[in-house]
């Protein structure tokens, strides 16, 4: 959180709309990864800290990010489950073409 607070500290409020879109989903998905870490209370308060900076297409994503992905989590014994969730999230953010992973059980890449 700290990080990320100091990396955005000299942006203007709403300065990240005007990014790139690739530049905007990154941005989206780490809060989004953040969040599956943090306590709520702890996460609320720091997107409250943020959210001016960022702007509403950030927050928004993550939002979205979170409504979508509510209680699903990846477990280290679960390698295809892992996957699975990966290639979900890729999916969802409309990267599939762009980023791909190599399919632990098969060897592949997807």
């Amino acid at each position: 959180m700290q990080l990320t607070e100091q990396g955005i500290a000299d942006f203007s409020p709403g300065e990240f709309e005007e990014s790139p879109d690739l530049n905007r989903t990154f941005e989206a998905v780490k809060l989004f990864c953040m969040g599956k870490r943090l306590p709520t209370k702890t996460m609320s308060s720091f997107e409250g800290r943020i959210d001016r900076i960022y702007g509403p297409t950030i927050m928004e994503r993550e939002r979205k990010l979170s409504r979508q992905f509510a209680g699903q989590r990846c477990h280290i014994e679960d390698a295809a489950g892992c996957f699975k969730l990966i290639l979900k999230l890729r999916d969802a953010l409309k990267l599939h073409g762009l980023i791909s992973f190599q399919n632990p059980i098969t060897r592949q890449w997807e």
